[in-house]
């Protein structure tokens, strides 16, 4: 892969997670973000979202946490893009949509490890496989048990 592609797939992901974890200040400068980085519609793990909803789910993530923050542990170039692997964490402080139904705030700090492959096309993620582990998400804001301790 060439450097230049190297830079610009740099680039689209500090944007991407700028975009993702920076509290939006208007509607309309998040919608204008997200149309720059992403193709519309972008398929997600196969299905294809308007990047509106998109924009709208990230709206619902920073109703639901405060201080939120990335910590990419990982940025591997591929063929057709890139893959990371980060940890999201912040502050639970409104309603969460959960697969086990909507949790309301708890005031607790959770973290999110997420592994995200995204594909890239004439400078536009026209895909992304997104897999977050729940089940930590989950155990942090005590709404299951926590995992048991290993025994040696």
């Amino acid at each position: 892969m060439a450097t230049a592609a190297l830079d610009t797939h740099d680039e689209l992901v500090r944007n991407l997670l700028e975009l993702w974890f920076t509290p939006p200040t208007g509607a309309t400068d998040l919608d204008f973000g997200f149309r720059r980085i992403f193709a519309d519609p972008v398929r997600v793990n196969g299905t294809p979202i308007p990047v509106a909803a998109l924009a709208d789910q990230v709206r619902g993530l920073h109703t639901a946490y405060e201080g939120l923050v990335a910590e990419v542990s990982l940025q591997v170039p591929t063929a057709r893009g890139v893959a990371l692997a980060f940890e999201m964490r912040g502050l639970h402080v409104g309603p969460l949509p959960t697969p086990i139904g909507t949790l309301q705030a708890t005031g607790r700090m959770v973290r999110v490890p997420t592994m995200e492959v995204l594909t890239i096309e004439d400078g536009r993620i026209t895909a992304l496989h997104v897999i977050a582990d729940e089940l930590v998400l989950l155990r942090d804001l005590g709404a299951l048990p926590s995992a048991p301790q290993a025994q040696c």
